[in-house]
Order: C-alpha cells, then sequence, then structure tokens
C-alpha cells in the first residue's frame, strides 16, 4: 500500500476492518442488518493496522440450487470501489479462461517449452481454442442452460459441451466447426 501499487482483491468475511470512528468491526457484523439483494454496496475503512482508507465493495451472490449464497468482498485502494469489482469481475473471466486451457482441456501445463516468445504464441493458440469451444457450445445448445444434475451442478462446464463439440465436428463434420467459428456472437454478448 505504501508503494501506491493499485489493487483489487477479494477478502473474506471475517475480515477486520477500522471504521472511521477507531472501532473494530468484522465484515460480517457490518453487513449484518444489510439486505440480501444483487445491488452493490460500498464502504470506506481501513485496516486495524495501517492507517491508509481503503474501499470496499460489496454484492451479494446467490448460491446454488440447494446451496447458501456468499458475499463477494472486493478491497482496493482506489477511491472507485465500482470499477474495482468490474476489474475483479473480468480478473475472474480470464481465471476462468486459464482454467479451461489447462486442466479443463488442453493441458497446457504439460508443455515443456521455457521460451517466453513460444509460451507467448501458445497461449495466444489456446485462447482461440477456447473461443473456437465457446462458439460450439453456443452453436450446439443456442439460449438453452446446461442441465443440472441431482446434486445440483450441471452435467458439462459450457467449456466442455463446446470441446465435446468441436472435437465430433472436426473429425465428422468440418463444416460445423467451420461455421461455429466464422458465426457472428450473440447480441448479448457482443455490447459486454
Amino acid at each position: 500500500m505504501d508503494n501506491k501499487v493499485p489493487f483489487a482483491i477479494r477478502v473474506k468475511q471475517g475480515q477486520c476492518v477500522a471504521l472511521a470512528d477507531g472501532r473494530l468491526w468484522t465484515i460480517t457484523s457490518l453487513l449484518r442488518r444489510r439486505r440480501k439483494s444483487r445491488s452493490l454496496t460500498t464502504f470506506q475503512a481501513a485496516l486495524p493496522d495501517a492507517s491508509t482508507v481503503l474501499s470496499f465493495a460489496v454484492k451479494w451472490i446467490d448460491g446454488r440450487k440447494g446451496q447458501p449464497g456468499e458475499w463477494l468482498i472486493v478491497m482496493t485502494n482506489s477511491p472507485d470501489a465500482k470499477a474495482a469489482i468490474n476489474a475483479y469481475k473480468n480478473r475472474w473471466a480470464v481465471e476462468c479462461l486459464f482454467a479451461d486451457a489447462k486442466t479443463r482441456g488442453f493441458n497446457m501445463e504439460d508443455t515443456r517449452m521455457t521460451a517466453p516468445d513460444k509460451i507467448d504464441t501458445l497461449t495466444a493458440i489456446l485462447a482461440m481454442a477456447v473461443t473456437w469451444a465457446y462458439r460450439c457450445a453456443t452453436q450446439t445448445m443456442g439460449m438453452k442452460a446446461i442441465k443440472r444434475k441431482v446434486h445440483g451442478r450441471r452435467e458439462k462446464s459450457w467449456f466442455r459441451t463446446g470441446l465435446d463439440a468441436l472435437r465430433a465436428w472436426i473429425t465428422f463434420a468440418p463444416e460445423n466447426a467451420l461455421r461455429a467459428w466464422q458465426s457472428e456472437f450473440p447480441k448479448c454478448i457482443k455490447n459486454l
């Protein structure tokens, strides 16, 4: 915090903060009377052993079927907490992209490459492959949601649905794979 490097990190509900009057509270205590709605709440506080005032953005995330929801709490040294939660959302999308490129599909971590230029090229190719898999899922599913199993989780992820379709189409129906790559994004995605 002393170096003025901007950050936006997720913190737990049990995090202790000091309000302007000097009293210490956990974030859970501050949110106790807060209605659990999807609206964004922001407040200013400091960490117990620091004098720097930080901004906090808090949003309720509904739980899946049968699961309890949770608070998404993002702490930032930027005065605009709403921008910080949007930055966190974008970072989470990148995390999901890398999870799909690594353990869920393309096993990027198994590469033995060490040259940075080659790793950059591989990352770009994998990003295009993940995009192609997402497009195949959109082509296959349209705007339908993937079915949920009894325990509440989806049968497959959107990525897995698209990757399975892409593999089948490349082998048996290459024109479908090409159509998925060349298709336009739905308007709801294009306007993000």
